[in-house]
């Protein structure tokens, strides 16, 4: 993730584009919590992360309901406001 987020900022010629990065809140199978734990472990300037953990998942336990969409929305917008507002 973090030669992803080098490669973006490269590629825009925007060293410091600020980027909000979303920690998984659900997915099968015994990886789910490294995974997690890899996001928040980046330490980069101008990456915030928003965990999505506890916010309703539709019947397939995977994808977020139509209000948790919304809850993330507003979220990912406070984090934007605190961090580069």
């Amino acid at each position: 993730m973090e030669n992803l987020i080098r490669n973006i900022r490269s590629d825009l010629g925007l060293p410091s584009l600020p980027i909000i990065q979303v920690v998984i809140a659900s997915g099968d199978g015994k990886y789910v919590e490294m995974v997690r734990e890899a996001q928040k472990a980046i330490d980069m300037p101008n990456v915030v992360c928003v965990d999505a953990k506890g916010l309703e998942l539709k019947e397939d336990h995977l994808h977020l309901t139509t209000e948790a969409q919304v809850q993330l929305g507003h979220m990912l917008a406070d984090a934007y406001l605190a961090h580069f507002g």
